[in-house]
């Protein structure tokens, strides 16, 4: 799997977390971090 697919998955992810509204802060905090992280690798770091 490319690394830009693992972005949009991981951000897909995010996003279905932060809809749902249950109290999951940690796992979007891991998730955000990882997202950066691989964004970090690849030089496409978003702001």
């Amino acid at each position: 799997m490319k690394t830009e697919d693992k972005i949009a998955l991981l951000k897909d992810r995010l996003h279905k977390l932060s809809v749902n509204g249950k109290e999951n802060y940690g796992a979007q905090r891991r998730i955000q971090r990882e997202i950066r992280n691989l964004e970090k690798q690849t030089g496409t770091a978003s702001k």
